[in-house]
């Protein structure tokens, strides 16, 4: 396993766990990393929608990092971008988000989806 493919399991594996503790335990450390972006508490059902969308990235990641290939590095890569756009355009409205962390959660999803993005790109050009 290289290092790009234990960055995607391990994030992978955190977001599930993360989206598990959204669910079950919205206190918790862990649901708090995602739902700490957000300034107002939302509903159980909105944590909830928000868990399953942070999970089924999460998955997506742990199978790009377990069976690396050109497709599955090119479906990690655009969760990221997915996710970047997402926190990106709730970053713009300072009322309902904390920005530094919108911002950061954002750039992080941007800079992992070009590392990701470039594999699947090499491995395209190579094939």
């Amino acid at each position: 396993m290289q290092w790009l493919d234990a960055v995607l399991v391990l994030n992978g594996v955190y977001d599930v766990a993360c989206a598990l503790c959204i669910v079950r335990a919205p206190e918790e450390r862990l649901a708090r990393l995602h739902l700490g972006v957000f300034k107002r508490r939302a509903t159980r059902a909105a944590n909830r929608l928000l868990a399953y969308w942070v999970c089924t990235y999460g998955m997506d990641r742990i199978v790009a990092g377990v069976c690396s290939t050109g497709a599955t590095d090119a479906i990690a890569a655009l969760s990221y971008l997915v996710e970047s756009a997402a926190y990106g355009y709730e970053a713009r409205d300072a009322a309902e988000v904390h920005r530094a962390k919108a911002g950061f959660v954002c750039l992080a999803s941007l800079a992992l989806a070009g590392a990701v993005g470039s594999r699947a790109a090499l491995r395209a050009a190579c094939a």
